[in-house]
């Protein structure tokens, strides 16, 4: 028997496992067979694939080159199952999204509320992380789709502007009333601010407006993790300029002055991207409209303070992209 796909996924399991028993009882398999089948394998190739010892298995250097390319493979034919399953007149299959962990706090229970009541069929996996890591998923395949604050920096992506913000300072509250009030970058002064690294785009944001104002932050925590940003911010330790709606409305931002910087003001664009030669499932299109949906009514109901951007009904080539992108003419009947 030539080296198959179960073969390959039989592998992929040992090598993940380290050892044949654990494989076997992920797999549900009987071990002598799957023993047999990488013999074979290794029959078939000419070359050991494991080093085998009492702690279980290791891969040798043929066995790591082909543990590289099986996985592409297995990623490979799992897409392509989703894209054929995913030209059926109902939408229905796997789609993994990213979404810039700044927004998926307030985000996913509310797309994940509209994908139960419209799209039964289909199942979302959302990834939450910094917008540069969620830029490298959709590259690599792991994502198809995303949502994210600087699609302009992704030529190769069809990218559908949806939400505008404004970035706030966002510090303890220091009166009886909350101030929400603007505030010039400039008149933060020496305040101590959180700020995520530098290699995302929020930092970027934050510190070319801070040169233009001929402004030095006082950085004083450098923190990727949001909810850490949050707990800093709410602890009174540090201030931090971000978007309002990482704070609860409810419980977090009545404790919070919260005032937009003006001169110059600071603003992002979110769009949804996916790469622009991946074949459009009707899985990741019911998706994107969820996303859509979701992100209206949370601007409706002000836990995003932004403004929603109704979708084009230009071809996708002229379409209004993120920032950066050159705004195109609104197409006849377009919203």
């Amino acid at each position: 028997m030539p080296v198959s796909l179960q073969r390959l996924r039989y592998f992929i399991a040992i090598a993940s496992g380290g050892s044949f028993s654990a494989a076997a009882r992920d797999l549900g398999v009987a071990q002598p067979a799957l023993s047999y089948h990488v013999a074979e394998m290794e029959r078939e190739f000419g070359v050991p694939l494991f080093t085998r010892s009492i702690r279980g298995v290791k891969l040798t250097d043929a066995g790591k080159i082909l543990f590289r390319r099986a996985d592409q493979i297995l990623r490979q034919i799992e897409d392509l199952e989703h894209e054929v399953r995913g030209t059926a007149s109902e939408p229905n299959g796997d789609v993994t999204m990213a979404v810039a962990v700044t927004m998926a706090r307030p985000l996913v229970p509310e797309l994940f509320a509209i994908m139960n009541a419209r799209f039964p069929n289909v199942r979302a996996k959302i990834l939450d992380v910094g917008s540069i890591p969620a830029m490298e998923l959709i590259r690599s395949g792991r994502a198809e789709v995303a949502l994210v604050p600087n699609a302009a920096d992704m030529p190769e992506c069809e990218a559908e502007a949806v939400y505008a913000e404004r970035l706030c300072f966002i510090s303890c509250r220091a009166g009886r009333r909350r101030n929400v009030q603007p505030i010039r970058l400039a008149d933060i002064g020496d305040k101590a601010i959180v700020l995520p690294n530098r290699i995302y785009d929020l930092r970027r944001r934050v510190e070319e407006a801070a040169l233009i104002a001929g402004h030095r932050l006082n950085v004083r925590y450098e923190q990727d993790s949001q909810e850490m940003i949050r707990t800093i911010v709410l602890a009174d330790l540090a201030a931090t300029i971000t978007q309002t709606s990482q704070f609860n409305p409810e419980s977090e931002r009545p404790l919070l002055d919260i005032r937009p910087i003006e001169a110059p003001e600071i603003s992002r664009t979110h769009a949804i991207v996916r790469v622009r030669d991946r074949a459009l499932t009707t899985a990741m299109s019911a998706v994107s409209l969820a996303v859509r949906e979701a992100i209206q009514n949370l601007v409706e109901k002000g836990v995003f303070p932004g403004r929603y951007i109704a979708r084009q009904t230009a071809p996708a080539s002229q379409r209004v992209m993120a920032d950066g992108a050159k705004p195109a003419r609104r197409a006849a009947g377009a919203r």
